[in-house]
C-alpha cells in the first residue's frame, strides 16, 4: 500500500553529518572532541518518509530498533572491563543510547530495511528503480555517490523498504535474504557491499538532495512466502476385543460324564 503519512519507528542520530569524514570521526570520543561534536549516540523516533529523507540529506544515521534494560551492563574496551548503562543519562546525548549497545545482543526488530548499493552498472538512480521487482519505499544518496573510490567510479545509495509492522530477528533475516536474491536478479549487479544483511548495521544519511520516493509500505508476506508445514492429525482407531459367549457348566452334569464308561 502507499501511504504518505504512515508513522513507522526507527533509530536515528542525536546530530547530522556535513560527510564521511566527519561521521567516521564521531564514532569515538576523543576524535568527535576534535571537531566540536559529540560520540554518535540514537534515539528510536516515529517518522514518516518524507521525515525520514528529510534527516538522511542532511547527514543523520540510522539503525534498527534495540531493546535494553535500565541497568548498567558489563562492557570490555581495550581488556578493560567496566560498567556502563545503555543510555546516555547526562550531557549533549542524554536520553540517546550508546552507539556500543548496537549489537546483536540487544536487536529486537526492525520496521526498515536499508539495503546498501555501493557499485552498479546504473548510471540513473531511476533507471535501477524501474528495474526492480520490489520498488523501495524511498531511496537517498551515499556520502560516497559519483566519487573515485577504491578506483571505481560509481553511483552509490541507499533503497530503503519501510515495512507495516515490526519484524522480529528471524523475520528480518528472511525478508533481508529475499531481497538481496531478487535485487540482484533483477539489476544482474553483483552486490558485493553485503554488510547491510547484519542487523547491526548502521547507515550514514548522505550530502545531497537526488532522493527517490515512492511510499510503498510493505507486509512482511509481500515479501517472504512462509509456507507454513500442513498438519497432519492421525486419528487412532483402537478396537476393542469381541467378547465371546461364555457358557455356564453344570459341575453335576460333568460328574455324571466323568463315570460312564468308555466304548
Amino acid at each position: 500500500m502507499k501511504d504518505r503519512e504512515f508513522k513507522f519507528n526507527i533509530s536515528i542520530s542525536r546530530e547530522g553529518y556535513k560527510d564521511k569524514a566527519e561521521a567516521t570521526k564521531c564514532l569515538t570520543l576523543s576524535t568527535a572532541k576534535e571537531i566540536g561534536k559529540t560520540v554518535i549516540a540514537f534515539k528510536e523516533e516515529s517518522v514518516t518518509v518524507d521525515e525520514l529523507i528529510d534527516k538522511a540529506v542532511n547527514g543523520y544515521a540510522f539503525c534498527y530498533l534495540f531493546k535494553f534494560e535500565d541497568k548498567k551492563y558489563k562492557t570490555t574496551f581495550n581488556d578493560k572491563i567496566t560498567y556502563t548503562y545503555p543510555v546516555y543519562k547526562v550531557g549533549a546525548n542524554k536520553g540517546y543510547f550508546k552507539i556500543k549497545f548496537k549489537s546483536k545482543e540487544f536487536f529486537r526488530g526492525t520496521q526498515t530495511i536499508f539495503v546498501d548499493i555501493d557499485n552498479t552498472t546504473y548510471e540513473d538512480i531511476y533507471d535501477y528503480v524501474d528495474s526492480l521487482t520490489y520498488k523501495p519505499t524511498a531511496l537517498y544518496c551515499s556520502y560516497s555517490d559519483r566519487i573515485n573510490k577504491g578506483g571505481v567510479y560509481s553511483r552509490r545509495f541507499r533503497l530503503v523498504y519501510v515495512f507495516d509492522e515490526v519484524l522480529n530477528p528471524i523475520q528480518f533475516e528472511k525478508a533481508s535474504a529475499a531481497l538481496y536474491n531478487q535485487i540482484k536478479e533483477d539489476t544482474e549487479d553483483t552486490l558485493d557491499d553485503k554488510c547491510w544483511l547484519n542487523s547491526n548495521q548502521y547507515y550514514n544519511g548522505g550530502n545531497t538532495n537526488e532522493v527517490y520516493k515512492s511510499y510503498e509500505i510493505y507486509n512482511y508476506s509481500d515479501i517472504v512466502e512462509d509456507i507454513e508445514e500442513p498438519v497432519v492429525t492421525i486419528n487412532y482407531v483402537i478396537e476393542e476385543p469381541e467378547e465371546k459367549e461364555v457358557i455356564p457348566v453344570n459341575k453335576n452334569f460333568i460328574e455324571d460324564m466323568s463315570k460312564l464308561d468308555s466304548y
